[in-house]
């Protein structure tokens, strides 16, 4: 019983991540298919980009799309 709560809870999450940050829904496929393609490193349990400039280009592209501004 606590598995399928734990299934359903987070399925819930990655649809509202997906619906109000424009997450991808299988989340953890989408990192392991960057990390393969050498787009970001896995430390642990933590991803990095291995590339400071398309963290950059990105976290800008965000911030206009959130209404924010570019640096």
């Amino acid at each position: 019983m606590l598995a399928s709560r734990l299934a359903v809870a987070t399925a819930l999450t990655a649809v509202q991540l997906r619906h109000d940050e424009g997450t991808p829904v299988r989340l953890v496929h989408f990192l392991e298919d960057a990390r393969r393609r050498n787009l970001v490193r896995a430390t642990g349990p933590v991803y990095q980009f291995r590339h400071a400039r398309l963290q950059e280009r990105l976290a800008a592209r965000h911030d206009r799309f959130r209404g924010g501004t570019e640096p």
